[in-house]
């Protein structure tokens, strides 16, 4: 980032585009790379280019696509919370942390002052592996503000740069458990089904139109109404697991945005929580697994 005479930041995006995100809108992606708003993003998109042309807010990415673009913006720096968190693990490339339901894994791009797992992160290091966007610093991946368990940030630029590689190319394996509705058809199934991002709201729904995704879902235990399901996610859609988990029948316990409020079984929280991530180690070349023990709620079925 540069600082402009004007009192603004100029933000530089320089990306290439792998298959996990092929087939999303440019704006889109931009907005969840910067934080910017589609709106924002939208007024200044003169200043975007793909492979060195200008191109249309409603192209949609390709493989190998590089994507260029400098935005001015706010100043978006991240306010350093103090928040006492469970690490998991911890060396001088990586850091683990056991994120609680609802905390936001980095900061909000209309609001980089709520406190979130990043912010609480800087307030103890100073700073994380950096990236061309500050509210994203050290961050490889993210889980939803209700979702609990483990989620991976970067100490160093190698780490970042490494373990994103693996995530795209789907050699990171992530493990949930979620407090289901009802009871799973079979006791273990594959769900593939497209799930295409909404335009005006951050949801998705299955659409033919849609990226792939798939989810293995397997049965754990049975409740009276409600069933502890194991989850793992082939792709990395945003809220892949709680909207197939709809699509099928089984809507998450607490779940507000795929599903309507149930009387009969309902949660103050999302009943969804990362339980396992298995990685190459950026630097010692040997898998590491992190591991996140089922909250008690969990274990009241």
């Amino acid at each position: 980032m540069a600082s402009l005479d004007s009192g603004l930041l100029e933000m530089i995006i320089n990306e290439k585009i792998t298959k996990e995100n092929e087939g999303t809108r440019i704006d889109i992606y931009l907005r969840y790379v910067t934080g910017i708003s589609r709106k924002e993003i939208q007024r200044q998109f003169r200043c975007v280019t793909v492979n060195g042309c200008p191109v249309k807010e409603s192209y949609m990415l390709k493989v190998g696509d590089q994507i260029f673009s400098k935005f001015n913006t706010v100043d978006p720096e991240i306010k350093p919370v103090n928040i006492d968190l469970a690490i998991l693990y911890e060396d001088d490339h990586v850091i683990a942390i056991d994120k609680p339901s609802g905390l936001l894994s980095c900061p909000a791009g209309k609001n980089p002052g709520e406190p979130s797992v990043l912010s609480a992160l800087v307030a103890k290091y100073g700073k994380l592996a950096r990236s061309g966007n500050p509210l994203m610093e050290g961050v490889i991946h993210r889980l939803d503000k209700e979702c609990s368990g483990v989620i991976i940030f970067a100490k160093s630029n190698r780490a970042l740069e490494k373990i994103k590689q693996q995530f795209s190319s789907r050699i990171v394996l992530k493990e949930y458990v979620a407090l289901v509705h009802g009871f799973l058809r079979k006791p273990s199934l594959t769900v593939s089904a497209p799930l295409k991002l909404l335009k005006t709201k951050w949801k998705v729904k299955v659409n033919e139109e849609g990226k792939e995704s798939i989810t293995r879902v397997k049965e754990i235990k049975r409740g009276r109404i409600s069933s502890l399901v194991q989850c793992i996610p082939v792709t990395g859609r945003s809220h892949q697991i709680r909207a197939h988990l709809a699509h099928i029948g089984n809507p998450i316990i607490g779940e507000k945005k795929y599903h309507l409020k149930c009387r009969v079984c309902s949660s103050k929280r999302l009943m969804l929580h990362s339980t396992k991530l298995q990685f190459i180690h950026p630097v010692k070349d040997v898998r590491l697994t992190i591991e996140s023990q089922l909250p008690a709620e969990f274990k009241l079925i």
